[in-house]
């Protein structure tokens, strides 16, 4: 015959049956499981920087070249008063890319070239268009003499130097 404990007697609360103490032993290690788990699948999302992490560095990497670019253009318009800003990428001698014209998924293209009536190349455009787009990255970014940033998600360079939409 078993004999009943009263409710308020010391030595029962401090009693537990063997399931309780067993899930007082596996619970905190299924919520660190679990908890390694969550983060280990959201850890390219949240540290890494997310599915499209190489698209952005090489919109980044184009955007840095425009302005190189740009900065090329100004020197050489200074070094060469009689002819202005260079109409060619090969006359800014930019190491990176001499031959193809194209880093990191991108081609690059200076056009619309317009000279003064004394010869003197006083307007320039310059575009990096993405080799793949969609792929490779997923804008398109443009710039006029002015150094003003733009791009378009279209795709084109024409399209860009027409929508202007301000890269800030």
């Amino acid at each position: 015959m078993t004999t009943m404990q009263p409710p308020n007697d010391p030595q029962s609360a401090t009693k537990a049956s063997p399931r309780r103490k067993l899930w007082l032993l596996i619970f905190p290690f299924f919520a660190v499981c679990t908890i390694l788990m969550v983060t280990a699948a959201l850890y390219p999302l949240l540290v890494v920087g997310g599915p499209h992490r190489r698209e952005h560095m090489d919109e980044t990497s184009s955007v840095a070249t425009l302005r190189t670019i740009h900065s090329l253009q100004n020197k050489y318009a200074a070094t060469h008063p009689k002819k202005g800003f260079a109409c060619e990428l090969a006359s800014l001698k930019l190491e990176d890319f001499q031959k193809t014209n194209s880093q990191s998924g991108y081609q690059f293209a200076v056009s619309d070239c317009h000279a003064n009536s004394s010869g003197l190349v006083v307007h320039y455009q310059a575009t990096a268009v993405p080799v793949e787009p969609g792929t490779s990255s997923l804008r398109t970014f443009c710039m006029d003499d002015s150094g003003v940033l733009w791009f378009s998600t279209a795709g084109s360079g024409a399209d860009c130097l027409t929508a202007r939409r301000l890269l800030q």
